[in-house]
């Protein structure tokens, strides 16, 4: 396990965890509850969507047994804080950091400047005689 390997060789690593309660998206606790308080153990595998994991899951506590130090952010003043706590303390380091289980990505514009960029490079190497010199 990565964790346990930095600890061991006791590596300044940082390892940031975004964490939404799930891969993709979700549950809040109060979901959660309502569908695993009266469920049987039974149906529970199937009362629970696949995708969603434990709600605010303590991974940071994985550092902290392995002689690192975890850290646990729900708001960006604590994250900031972590890190820097973290950054101060040079040894292996699992930030937990919560996000909405619900929040839905924001819009990239990054892949069409990227694009933009590369062709305007891609002129510059191939010359004035490349079919994209226009």
């Amino acid at each position: 396990m990565e964790i346990e390997t930095a600890c061991r060789y006791k590596l300044p690593i940082i390892f940031i965890i975004i964490n939404n309660n799930g891969i993709y998206g979700g549950l809040d606790k109060d979901s959660w509850a309502g569908l695993t308080e009266n469920a049987e153990p039974k149906t529970l595998a199937t009362d629970i969507p696949a995708n969603c994991l434990l709600p605010e899951a303590r991974y940071e506590k994985l550092a902290d047994a392995f002689g690192g130090k975890g850290y646990f952010a729900t708001t960006p003043e604590e994250l900031h804080a972590a890190l820097q706590d973290a950054l101060k303390h040079k040894q292996t380091a699992i930030i937990n950091t919560m996000i909405s289980p619900t929040g839905q990505r924001k819009q990239q514009v990054r892949s069409i400047l990227f694009l933009f960029l590369f062709l305007f490079s891609w002129r510059g190497w191939c010359g004035e005689s490349s079919p994209l010199a226009g």
